[in-house]
């Protein structure tokens, strides 16, 4: 009964200090980063938000467009540059996809691992302040099913890390 009440105390020690453990564990794997980010980029491709809904406004609702015409030009004309990149297929023709034709903004992501949260965030600051004041910020980060898909990556070398935390 002793090994099971100390294993147990080892275990109960951690308690407050699970989320750390976890935020270090994702940062500390670059693959964890890295398919976070590509997740960003497919999820944008398609034209989600992090609450799964298409992102707002569309672009057929966008000022931007004075005609439908170019609205149209434009979404067919984006619609073949991007064909073949995971999740632009999945998109409708008038959901944005937020990339700019120069590739800036999608090739500006990263992800920042801070005290009590993952954020996926954005370095191309010119191009994006215009985005995140058009889209709302909270329209980035992922979804629940790709937070899920990062999870499973994760989570073995989680156990791992509480494993040598206790000395199991």
């Amino acid at each position: 009964m002793g090994r099971l009440d100390d294993l147990a105390n080892r275990l109960e020690s951690l308690s407050g200090s699970l989320g750390g453990i976890l935020r270090d564990t994702m940062r500390d794997d670059p693959l964890t980063g890295a398919d976070i980010v590509a997740r960003q980029k497919e999820q944008l491709y398609a034209g989600l938000a992090s609450s799964g809904d298409y992102l707002r406004p569309t672009m057929d609702q966008d000022s931007y467009f004075k005609t439908h015409r170019d609205f149209m030009n434009y979404a067919v004309e984006k619609r073949r540059r991007f064909a073949g990149v995971p999740g632009e297929d999945k998109r409708p023709l008038n959901v944005p996809n937020l990339n700019l034709y120069s590739g800036l903004f999608h090739s500006g992501f990263f992800v920042d691992f801070r005290e009590d949260e993952v954020q996926v965030d954005n370095n191309q600051l010119i191009r994006g302040v215009d985005v995140y004041a058009k889209y709302g910020a909270h329209q980035f980060g992922l979804t629940d099913e790709n937070w899920e898909g990062v999870m499973a990556h994760v989570i073995p070398q989680f156990v791992e890390r509480i494993k040598e935390n206790i000395g199991v």
